[in-house]
């Protein structure tokens, strides 16, 4: 026997199983890797990891896939026989529910929350639920000026924006004075804290003082803090850190601590040796902390949806700017921050902040600005606080005491004869009353002045102004009325602010779930997360394995229950409650994974689907097939109406039956039984296979239904299980025509080197039970009763090619039917006599005519005398009896005879030859005993091969070999 099985192809399993051993382990495998090729960084490293093990997993897969084959065709053959099982089972709908939903749910908890296959479609759900959330202005919406609200207001952070407004007064890089400006207005307010998110890390080289007036801001204000990043540094480009930045980092790192030693060094982050931007000194030593700023991006689209809380510089541990504004607004010294990778940071007991392997936290942004402006965090043009433009007006003026001036920085400023700005400029200096000199253009309005003199100690008596010109005007006055156009920084009172850039200039714009954000603005989102204890906690993995397979097992359940549309329809609605459930849940801020869930709820009833599809097309092939078989089996033997009957009728095919009148015809072959000793079998099959299948077509034809064969016989059913019209007649015409036929077949039996062979049939009409008979596991279409038997002994009494028919049968067949001798039986086993007739031709509508009905006896050519016994069941009297043909035929002698021979007898005949007798025994049966006067009319029913010559000599025929073609079912 052939092992059909594939051969085990070692080189893909093993493969396959690298591929898998490197994908579950691919963290770990580039971390490996990075620190052997720090250069090439952690996240390169990690998609070589990941596309070598798909390519690995393709090959494998190339290698096995006549392997991946034969399992699917065993698994489809196994899926076949437990449908099949479950179609039988008593519930099999619902143990198909539960396995396809726990087969499902199984493997999707594998897919997602062991090999991590949804991590890339999470993301984006996540993302959409943020959108859903905070969702983009309709154009309805834009163009009634009703907007609903957008975001979740932060009062207690406030971002100060180097937005495009103060740049292009200001200009960029913004002066560093201005900074120390800023710092001091915001003082005044006394906010929380003060954070500079602006990169300050190269010295003034046109004005070192003012690096030096940033610190001593700072130094004044006592709360203020400035940013750095962890950058890339070689031998060659490694910053020199001052003393005093050195100092500030050293104030500002969380204290080294064991679990922190799974954090990855931020130089395998970035594929490179990393180090601190020095902070500048002067800065440095005013600053109340320093702070990191980096962020890390999603590796697949560069989209900031975590927060680095700390990174790890050998053992430097430095805390994010949020972390550290954090620790510092809670009272939490930094050496009670503790950070475990893969679970959370402690936060002094006070926040447990969840974070990943890498340190980072997934943030949860508050919202998006809307088209006034308003957003999350209330923004602060740097402009409104540090601007120093007022608007005065000159006392005297002959244009007017009311006309206004602008004095900004534009204005030329000297105070006691040294030149200044009106920024620096102290504000008790330009005051109502103080004097001023100067130039201005008085037109348009307001004016603006474009000179002006102060001097603390002098004095005006008298204002003096001179028209220059058509536009400029000279003053020496005082100061009629001041307004100074400067923003209150008194809403600042207590707030975590941040200075940052949002300007397009300043291009620090990162890209968010909610579209590009200010940089600044990521990190108010996690200070302002930070403070409020607002956090994404993430369901357990047995709380996803459990909604997982839960929503796997209740698809399976609507798939088996419910067909079509409704379905689907449930099976959405399923799938919409999922999502809705997990939305609703990140609002408060636990988020339950959705991909898996709605993964398995949606194979599962695409499953139960494709398996209900996939056994509905079986069962239809199954149905089909058992029509093709009864196609097939019982189309040979009955007629197209009683096959399509039996296949229609829901109930053709099972056990039971039912009274009814029918005519049955039995057909027999004479002394085929005898023949079959001396043929080979193939002969004997070849034989009968040619004749029977003559014999079918004709039975067909007429409407017949061959109940059996039964070795040569043939039993048919006229008027069932369909009605016939004229059934007896039908039977009547179809056995002259069979009879009619057996010359056809004799041709080819003798063509082919087979012996002739002649037919007897039977015909009788009466009540038969009919029905299929037998038991489950065998059963068939057939008839019992009496009739049937009574058919048998008709039957009996014919000689090959005659037809005898009952009583019955002839007074239903009318004057159609054309009879030749009658005769009176008594058959055995039967009560009384039986009248039988001869039939010998059929009217209309059929028109058949028995063929030997004319036969014609002629004397013999040469004189024939035989020798002949009375054969009486199986015994034969001795042949002594002498008897002479005076008239022959191919099938009949006229026999002159010594003694009465009564109808019927059975006669053994041998020929004389000479004084001895030849051999071959020939078999008759008298049909006629008084043709004339001790002269009987004998129908010859056997003649052995070598007798046939004797007797055609006799008649003097040569007939000469037929040609016949083979038959459709026996092969030459």
């Amino acid at each position: 026997m052939t092992d059909t099985r594939p051969r085990r192809d070692r080189v893909g399993v093993a493969a396959l199983l690298a591929a898998v051993a490197a994908w579950l382990g691919r963290e770990s495998l580039a971390w490996g890797l990075t620190s052997a090729l720090p250069q090439l960084g952690y996240p390169l490293l990690r998609l070589f990891v990941q596309a070598g093990s798909v390519l690995l997993a393709v090959f494998a897969m190339v290698r096995l896939r006549r392997a991946i084959l034969h399992v699917v065709s065993a698994a489809t053959a196994r899926l076949d026989a437990l449908e099949a099982r479950l179609e039988k089972m008593r519930g099999g709908g619902a143990v198909r529910a539960v396995v396809v939903g726990g087969v499902v749910g199984v493997s999707m908890v594998v897919a997602i929350e062991v090999l991590h296959l949804g991590t890339w479609l999470e993301t984006r759900t996540l993302d959409l639920f943020f959108r859903l959330r905070f969702p983009e202005r309709s154009q309805v919406e834009l163009a009634t000026g009703r907007e609903l609200p957008s975001a979740n207001k932060q009062d207690d952070v406030v971002v100060l924006a180097l937005d495009d407004q103060t740049i292009s007064h200001l200009g960029w890089p913004m002066p560093r004075v201005y900074y120390a400006r800023l710092l001091d207005a915001v003082a005044i307010a006394r906010p929380a804290s003060v954070t500079v998110d602006v990169s300050l890390i190269d010295p003034s080289r046109d004005h070192p003082e003012w690096d030096a007036a940033i610190g001593e801001s700072a130094r004044r204000a006592g709360n203020v803090g400035f940013t750095f990043t962890l950058n890339r540094a070689t031998a060659e480009t490694r910053p020199v850190t001052s003393e005093s930045s050195r100092r500030a980092f050293e104030r500002n790192l969380v204290p080294w601590h064991d679990s922190a030693a799974l954090l990855p060094e931020y130089a395998e982050l970035i594929g490179g040796d990393a180090a601190p931007q020095p902070v500048l000194a002067p800065i440095a030593d005013g600053a109340s902390f320093v702070a990191m700023a980096n962020v890390l991006l999603d590796g697949g689209d560069d989209v900031l949806r975590h927060s680095l809380l700390a990174a790890r510089l050998g053992h430097e541990l430095y805390p994010s700017l949020s972390l550290r504004i954090a620790s510092q607004a809670l009272s939490v010294p930094l050496g009670d921050i503790h950070i475990f990778p893969g679970s959370h940071v402690d936060v002094g007991g006070k926040r447990r902040v969840p974070i990943d392997q890498l340190g980072r936290t997934r943030v949860r942004y508050q919202g998006r600005h809307d088209t006034r402006g308003e957003g999350p965090f209330r923004y602060v043009s740097i402009w409104s606080l540090i601007r120093a433009d007022s608007i005065v007006t000159l006392t005297g003026n002959p244009l007017g005491d009311d006309q206004k001036f602008v004095v900004d920085d534009a204005t030329v400023v000297t105070l006691d004869g040294a030149p200044t700005t009106v920024a620096a400029l102290d504000p008790s200096k330009l005051a109502v009353g103080a004097v001023i000199a100067g130039r201005a253009h008085y037109s348009p309005e307001p004016g603006r002045i474009i000179e002006l003199t102060l001097k603390t100690d002098a004095a005006v008596a008298e204002p003096d102004f001179e028209l220059i010109d058509e536009q400029t005007l000279r003053f020496t006055t005082t100061v009629g009325s001041l307004a100074v156009n400067r923003g209150d920084a008194s809403s600042l009172a207590g707030k975590h602010v941040l200075v940052g850039s949002t300007a397009l200039a300043a291009a620090d714009l990162r890209s968010s779930p909610l579209g590009e954000i200010p940089g600044v603005e990521h990190h108010a989102t996690m200070l302002a997360n930070l403070l409020h204890d607002d956090f994404f906690t993430e369901s357990t993995h047995a709380t996803n394995a459990g909604v997982i397979i839960g929503g796997a097992l209740l698809a399976g359940v609507i798939g088996v229950a419910f067909e079509g549309g409704l379905g689907l329809l449930l099976t959405a609605l399923l799938t919409l409650l999922t999502v809705s459930a997990s939305y609703l849940l990140s609002l408060g801020g636990f988020y339950l994974p959705v991909v898996g869930p709605t993964a398995s709820v949606g194979i599962t009833w695409l499953g139960c689907v494709l398996l209900n599809a996939r056994s509905t097309a079986n069962a239809r092939k199954k149905a089909e097939n058992e029509r093709a078989f009864v196609r097939q089996t019982f189309g040979r033997y009955l007629t197209e109406q009683v096959v399509q009957q039996l296949l229609d009728s829901p109930d053709g095919l099972k056990l039971g039956g039912q009274r009814d009148f029918v005519t049955i015809m039995m057909t027999d072959l004479r002394g085929f039984t005898s023949m079959c000793g001396s043929m080979e079998p193939e002969n004997v099959v070849k034989l009968l296979n040619h004749y029977l299948e003559a014999m079918t077509r004709i039975i067909t034809k007429y409407g017949g239904t061959i109940d059996e064969f039964i070795g040569d016989a043939i039993l048919v059913v006229f008027g069932a299980p369909l009605p016939l019209e004229n059934e007896e007649l039908r039977a009547a015409a179809c056995a002259i025509e069979m009879l009619n036929a057996m010359p056809d077949v004799n041709a080819w039996n003798k063509a082919h080197g087979l012996p002739e062979v002649e037919m007897g049939i039977g015909i009788h009409s009466g009540e038969v039970v009919l029905g299929n008979i037998g038991s489950e596991l065998r059963a068939k279409y057939g008839i019992v009763g009496a009739t049937i038997n009574l058919t048998s002994r008709v039957e009996s009494f014919t000689v090959g090619g005659q037809v005898l028919l009952s009583e019955a049968t002839r007074e239903r067949c009318g004057d159609a039917l054309g009879i030749g001798a009658t005769q009176v039986v008594s058959p055995k086993g039967v009560k009384g006599t039986l009248t039988i007739h001869e039939a010998l031709s059929v009217g209309a509508p059929f028109n058949v005519k028995l063929s030997s009905a004319d036969e014609t006896l002629s004397p013999p050519r040469v004189p024939i005398e035989v020798r002949y016994g009375v054969v009486k069941g199986k015994a034969v009297s001795e042949l002594t009896h002498v008897g002479h043909v005076e008239a022959l035929s191919e099938q009949s002698f006229e026999l002159r005879v010594d003694e009465v021979l009564p109808s019927l007898t059975d006669l053994q005949l041998r020929i004389v030859d000479g004084a001895a007798l030849r051999p071959g025994d020939v078999y008759g049966k008298v049909l006629r005993s008084e043709v004339r006067k001790n002269v009987v009319y004998l129908r010859l029913t056997s003649v052995p091969p070598e007798v046939k010559p004797v007797l055609e000599a006799a008649r003097g025929a040569s007939p000469e070999k037929a040609a016949v073609p083979d038959s459709a079912l026996v092969s030459a």
